[in-house]
């Protein structure tokens, strides 16, 4: 029987199906028989055949790493996590077992346990191929860049960074504002891999960084194609329309952002400035308070919401969001707008106009920024 090396299709399962039948106590036909529905999405039916041979060895370790394996195709991430934890407090070592149970604690939001897990399995031989890109995503979201270039130099150096870990460090460049490093990795990367979602936004965010919305809305419309509930891809998309003041469809691109990235500021801001530019104050002030919520430390939060007040009118609260966005940020250029407005030189449509573009467009400077690079921070990615 040639099954064992044939590739995996709904008649080799069915023959497969026919096969245990005959032989139901059949340990090998049995797992062949859920790898083979697993790898086709059959999940219902690869339980069923894991069930069975799980009856036959009920303390088999590759049994349960594969019912946990499982559940995690199934997305039960918090069964798979205890079951996998109890491997590995029961001794076993083996790299696929520790990646995956890495893996659910990042699903689970446990990222400094995730870090740790991925750290512990980095240069082993029997390490999955991914290992060094997830744990480049886990350092990501914990912010720890330090780390992360760290372990990047030493995949350079060991010639171990594969395209895919490649494409993760071409956004960590790209959020540690290294705007050439991010240009230089991921343009490398997609002529390997032109689908790799990671790469295709670190090259559209640094086009957005070089004023050339439409080569970023290109690139970013392949990262969709990939995945369409990417928060940060949405998010650059967003601020490509409004970069082109197509402020309705950059408001809806906005709105999707947050709802699959609900923790990233720089979102929550390019809606809360789409809103200014569509002149609906209390859609703009809603997003400010959103970003708020999420840090109350962030200057050019505060030098919104400023704005917000000023152009209402609400001269005391405006004065109050100015002194605050000053003390946090001395460069914030929304608290200098917003003390235009108050002093009556930056009234006009015009000069908002001119403002909201800086604002939008602006490149980074020491100790300042623009929302252009807020988009940037990786908070609250999915």
């Amino acid at each position: 029987m040639n099954d064992t090396v044939a590739q995996d299709t709904p008649a080799r399962l069915a023959r497969l199906q026919t096969y245990v039948e005959s032989d139901p106590n059949n340990f090998s036909l049995l797992t062949e028989t859920f790898d083979c529905a697993l790898a086709l999405g059959e999940l219902k039916v690869a339980q069923q055949y894991l069930s069975r041979a799980l009856l036959l060895e009920p303390t088999n370790v590759f049994l349960r790493h594969s019912q946990a394996t499982l559940w995690i195709a199934e997305k039960r991430y918090t069964e798979a996590e205890a079951l996998l934890q109890e491997l590995v407090d029961g001794g076993v070592d083996a790299s696929a077992v520790i990646f995956n149970l890495a893996y659910v604690k990042i699903r689970l939001q446990k990222f400094p346990e995730g870090r740790d897990l991925f750290s512990s399995i980095k240069g082993k031989p029997d390490a999955p191929e991914e290992s060094t890109a997830m744990l480049l995503r886990c350092v990501h979201h914990l912010r720890e860049f330090d780390e992360a270039f760290k372990v990047i130099e030493q995949a350079m150096q060991d010639k171990t960074l594969d395209v895919s870990a490649a494409g993760v460090a071409s956004l960590l460049y790209l959020d540690a504002n290294q705007l050439e490093q991010a240009k230089r990795f991921s343009e490398a990367v997609l002529q390997k891999d032109p689908s790799h979602v990671e790469a295709l936004v670190a090259c559209a965010s640094v086009a957005l960084a070089e004023k050339n919305p439409t080569r970023a809305k290109s690139l970013l419309a392949q990262a969709l194609h990939q995945n369409d509930q990417d928060g940060r891809v949405w998010s650059a998309n967003a601020l490509a329309n409004l970069l082109e003041m197509n402020l309705d469809r950059a408001l809806q691109e906005f709105k999707l952002a947050v709802t699959y990235m609900p923790g990233h500021i720089g979102t929550w801001h390019g809606m809360a400035w789409c809103n200014l530019l569509r002149k609906d104050l209390a859609a703009a002030q809603q997003n400010f308070e959103s970003a708020m919520a999420l840090d109350r430390n962030f200057g050019e939060t505060h030098g919104g919401m400023a704005v917000v007040h000023a152009i209402q009118g609400r001269r005391l609260e405006a004065e109050v969001s100015i002194e605050r966005a000053l003390r946090l940020d001395p460069t914030s250029l929304a608290a200098r707008y917003a003390q235009g407005i108050l002093s009556g030189e930056a009234t006009d449509h015009k000069a908002f106009m001119c403002f909201a573009e800086r604002v939008l467009a602006g490149r980074a400077k020491p100790g300042g920024g623009s929302l252009a690079d807020l988009l940037r921070e990786p908070g609250g990615r999915n």
